[in-house]
């Protein structure tokens, strides 16, 4: 998990939380909406990376 870990379980509903609106987690954290949006992008980045690199190789 990374620095962003607790911000992404409430915008995304990990681990018991509901999904919140970036504003909802905006004032949770006390940052902007547009850090919120910024972090989430970040999330689903790092999220997408780390499937792909867990999934084997088409090619040997």
């Amino acid at each position: 998990m990374n620095a962003n870990s607790p911000l992404c379980e409430c915008v995304f509903g990990f681990d018991d939380y509901s999904p919140q609106t970036l504003s909802e987690v905006a004032k949770v954290f006390n940052i902007s909406r547009e850090r919120v949006r910024q972090n989430r992008t970040s999330c689903v980045t790092k999220t997408a990376a780390a499937q792909r690199d867990q999934q084997p190789s088409r090619f040997p």
